[in-house]
């Protein structure tokens, strides 16, 4: 059976799922004034989109912007973060906040860029260490 044939008999809803996963995050429990961490759920955000978020990141000499890593991790963060729900205006109100992008910033600070590699691992998009990633 060729894979033409193998893809005609597939369940066409598999290809719109989207992997998820978990991440142990420091400063949220530090946030919630907890020892240790706080498992938080990731999910993968589309190739499309990853890339818009990652543009303008690396540049000719393939050095960082850092200014733009910063962002593109921020954004990516926000946009995989499933629970806690960074999209919610009751909690970005409650954080005050007016954006996810916001909320996740002030939730995880530097701990977004491995939250962001997290989130890119589960896309098959960047190496992330596996032990931190629970699928």
């Amino acid at each position: 059976m060729t894979v033409t044939e193998l893809l005609l008999k597939a369940d066409t809803k598999k290809v719109d799922e989207y992997r998820e996963g978990t991440f142990e995050s420091k400063m949220l429990a530090r946030a919630l004034g907890k020892e240790g961490t706080v498992e938080i759920k990731i999910r993968e955000i589309p190739a499309k989109k990853h890339a818009q978020y990652m543009d303008g990141t690396v540049d000719q000499n393939n050095n960082y912007d850092m200014p733009k890593l910063y962002e593109s991790s921020n954004k990516i963060c926000a946009a995989g973060v499933v629970d806690p729900d960074l999209k919610s205006k009751d909690l970005q109100e409650h954080f005050g906040c007016s954006l996810a992008i916001d909320l996740a910033e002030k939730l995880f600070r530097s701990e977004m860029f491995k939250i962001s590699t997290a989130i890119q691992a589960l896309s098959d998009m960047a190496d992330a260490d596996e032990e931190k990633i629970k699928n």
